[in-house]
This record gives C-alpha cells, structure tokens and sequence, in this order.
C-alpha cells in the first residue's frame, strides 16, 4: 500500500498533472470544530493564467469547497479523484516507506542466494581418493555451512527489524489519515475590470478526521482558599495534511442544527380521569471514572514552537479561542492548556441528613467575570488528588463547586416524636407532629463551615396550616432551611427542628414523610 502525506491546498498548475507541483497558500487558517475543521486560504495566480487547480485530501467535503476572487470571474468548478502522487516529499512518510520496501526487497535477495548456496554445499558429495581428504573435506566444509548458516540467521533477524519498522511506518499513515486518493478541484478563471498583475484567489473548505474535545480540571486547594480552574483542549489531527504555520481557532462548541423554533402547541384545558398510580422500581448505578492526571504531555513538534497565549472571545453563539499560528502535523493529537484561573473560595461541608449523615466538601467562588463552563469532561481534584468526574455545566458569577466527600464532618437527624395524625374532640381538625435532634460533629482536629440543609415544608392546600420552630433558627432560601455552624476541632453541635401541620380532619393529606 502507498502513503503520500499532504501539503495543504496544494495549488497546480495545469501544465504539470499528473506530476503536480506545489505552491503554497499565502496565507492559510484552520476554524477547527468538535467533529471537523474549516479550512481558509489564500492564492496568487499569474493573471495569465486561465485556470486553477487545487489538490485536497480525500476527506475533504465537497459540496463545502468554494473558490472566489476580487480580481477574476470564477466560471465553474470541476471535482475528479487523483491518485495522491502530488505530494512527494523526501522526508516524507511515503518516501521512508519506499525506502524501507527497496532494502527489504534487496535483503530478501540476499536471504534466498544464502539458502540457494547452503542447501548446495549441504548437498555436495565429492569423490575422496583418501582418508586424509576427507578429514581435509570435511573441516572446510563444515566451516563453509557454518558460516553460511551464521550469514542467514543475521539476515532473517535484519529481515524481521525492517519489517516492523514498515509496519509501524504504515500504521502512522494511517493514523495521519494519509489516503492513496487525492481530489482535484479545476476552477476556470476570466478576467474581469480590476486591473492586477495576478489573480488572488480565495479558498474555503471543509476536512473530517479532526477535530476537538474541551475539558477542565478543577482542583480545590482549601489550605490556600483556593480553587484552580483550568482549561484543555484535546485536538484530533488525521486528516492526511499537515497544518504547517496556521492561523488555528477552536470553535466553542458546534452550532445548533435546529433552524426555527417549533409550533406551538394548543393548550386543551378538558376534563380527565386521574391515573392510577403505579410504583416503578428504581435502580442506581454508581460511575465509575478513570482518571489519568499526569501532567499533559506536550509533543515535541508542539514545544519547539513559539506560540501566542490562547486568547477567548465570545463573539459567537459558542465563542472562540484565538490560537494564534501553530503547526500541527498530520496524525498528532496535541493537548493545549486553554487557561488557568486562580480562583479566591470559600470552603465549607454541606450536609443534607434527611437524606444522608454524609458531608460534602464544598467551594463558593464569586467571579467578577461569569463562569462558562460547557457540559463535558471535567476532572475534580482535591489537594492534587483525583476524586472522579464530572459533566454537568456550570454558568454564572456566583458558583458552588463541589470534591467529594469528607468523612471527619457528619450531621445524624435523630427523629424524636412523629404522630401519624392526632384529631381533635371539638374543633374537628386534624394534627400532624414531626420533631427531630440533628447532631453535627468535626472530628478534624481544624474548624470547619458546615451548611445543613432540609426541605422547607409547603402547604398545598389553603386549609393546611404549617408551623415550625428550630433553635437555633435556620434561614429560608427559595423553600430550603439552611443551618450554617462554624465548629471547632472535635465540637459536637445540635440542632432541635420541629414541625406542626393541621388541616381539616375529613381532608386527606400526603405529609410526604
């Protein structure tokens, strides 16, 4: 099989095809998305010249090529598949491989002459006049087989390196998505009224076989109040060219394909029977996230460049990061840090005990620029150490970040009394009591800000009446109660809760606990 990498948008003139010289872009961008790139490039062609031609690679979408001019009429475009001989380069993958194939070639001759010359002596029975010849005979002989035995195994062994050195050699081409076809794009060009000496022409199109992936790391430092949030993008590049100096932006995220909004649908205001009402079964299952947090590794065609600071605009839908100019190699998958932020926090144990004793460790961060953190990958470290993923997206100024559990800060709700419903003699109404202790405990020898919470009851009824009283008292945000409590090292601390709910006697109530 025959590998030839690529030059990007390798301009031809007509008199050299099928042996296609190459000119490169003046000047040449590369929009790259989640799932494929937009390629932008510039040419100038002698004004006498009244056609251009184009070589891409094979993964190049074609209903996306365009071609135009401010200086020439663009007459047509015409599209044919070419074998990909136009990109010939002396240290090239293909060059190597067929250097490989020749020596290959030429020791396998070597191999089959040695063998050839082996089983000859092996198998020649000369006529001896006397004893001393054949002694005389046989040491020359044996020394001549052993010498060729010695040469084949070498051989065999050369044979066996060079082998998988094409092998691995044919793998990268692959893995560059480096194709035996190329597309050759004709475009006819005319004159028009703008005097210039040459045409320029501009070219767009569109590659599969790349593109990107965003991650964050974000790691709490509580000693330091501090939360580190940092940026990645993983880029994907096999699309059988290489990507040499470029103007490289990362599109936020691939644009919504929905083009107008749905129809609205009626609103039926009918009467129903109520469903009967049936309990599902429900099943959790625990992700599991494996984690490799060693440092990114930077490819050394990476780290021998001098690249801008990636610099983000949210002029998009999705926004952009300006990458400036960067060569990427066809079949490298580098891994770019985006931006890293220091981030001021405040660290507490947020604990919901109706649910679970367990505590959560817990960072508020207020930004004065808001927090745009897309949905995807994103690991969580406390203190440098791995703790899982997640995936959910975070937006806005003021945000909770969140590292696990912490097993030194329990809150227990002990239920003291629950009266199923107590009903009075003479006002006909029926009573409902709920009272618990909730114990909270910082077994660190260090204090630590502990948040528990519990959902705030609602009447959904103007006939329920609901009454409550707490020591100490919690406060209400948007129909959850909230206990904040500094606790010293190895403090015990309680909370008395108690509620009260009273409604009609013949008035059937769901007390939801």
């Amino acid at each position: 099989m025959n590998f030839f990498p690529f030059i990007p948008g390798v301009a031809v003139s007509a008199a050299l095809i099928p042996f296609l010289a190459f000119a490169a872009p003046e000047t040449r961008s590369v929009l790259l998305y989640d799932n494929g790139a937009r390629i932008t490039e510039t040419h100038s062609v002698p004004r006498s010249d009244k056609i251009f031609r184009l070589v891409l690679p094979e993964s190049a979408v074609r209903d996306s090529v365009t071609i135009s001019s401010d200086t020439a009429y663009i007459t047509g475009l015409e599209f044919k598949t070419v074998p990909n001989s136009a990109a010939l380069s002396p240290d090239g993958l293909q060059v190597q491989i067929e250097n490989l194939q020749e020596q290959i070639t030429a020791k396998q001759a070597h191999k089959e002459s040695l063998s050839i010359r082996y089983q000859y002596w092996k198998a020649f029975r000369p006529k001896l006049e006397s004893v001393q010849d054949t002694v005389t005979f046989d040491e020359s002989m044996g020394e001549k087989l052993e010498t060729l035995a010695a040469d084949l195994h070498v051989t065999e062994k050369e044979l066996n390196e060079l082998d998988e050195q094409l092998a691995l050699l044919v793998t990268q081409a692959e893995e560059a998505g480096i194709s035996e076809k190329a597309l050759l794009v004709t475009a006819g060009l005319q004159e028009n009224e703008t005097p210039a000496d040459s045409f320029r022409i501009n070219v767009s199109y569109d590659l599969e076989s790349c593109g990107w992936s965003h991650s964050t790391r974000i790691e709490a430092r509580p000693n330091d109040k501090k939360v580190i949030i940092t940026r990645i993008a993983s880029v994907r590049q096999n699309t059988g060219m290489d990507w040499d100096d470029v103007e490289l932006t990362l599109q936020g995220a691939a644009p919504d394909t929905r083009l107008r909004p749905a129809a609205l649908k009626p609103w039926n205001i009918v009467p129903y029977s109520p469903p009967v009402e049936h309990r599902a079964a429900m099943a959790g299952a625990k992700n599991s996230a494996n984690l490799d947090m060693a440092e990114e590794a930077v490819p050394m065609m990476m780290a021998a460049q001098k690249v801008q600071k990636p610099k983000y605009s949210d002029n998009s839908v999705s926004g952009t990061w300006d990458l400036g100019k960067r060569t990427l190699k066809a079949g490298s998958d580098p891994v770019i840090t985006l931006s890293s932020e220091s981030c001021d926090a405040e660290f507490y144990r947020l604990i919901r005990p109706s649910q679970s004793p367990v505590s959560f460790i817990a960072a508020h961060v207020e930004n004065n620029a808001a927090f745009n953190l897309p949905k995807g990958d994103k690991q969580i470290l406390l203190d440098g150490m791995p703790i899982g993923n997640d995936s959910t997206a975070i937006a806005g100024k003021s945000v909770d970040f969140f590292f696990g559990t912490d097993p030194g800060v329990t809150a227990v709700m002990k239920e003291n009394k629950g009266v199923s419903g107590k009903q009075g003699i003479i006002s006909k109404k029926r009573t409902y009591e709920w009272g618990w202790t909730i114990e909270a405990k910082n077994a660190h020898s260090y204090p630590v800000k502990v948040k528990i919470e519990d959902p705030m009851p609602k009447a959904g009824d103007k006939e329920i009446l609901v009454m409550m009283t707490s020591a100490p008292k919690p406060y209400e945000d948007n129909g959850t109660l909230r206990w904040e409590l500094e606790l010293k090292g190895a403090e015990v601390s309680q909370i008395t809760h108690a509620v009260a709910m009273e409604a009609p006697a013949d008035l059937n109530v769901r007390t939801g606990r």
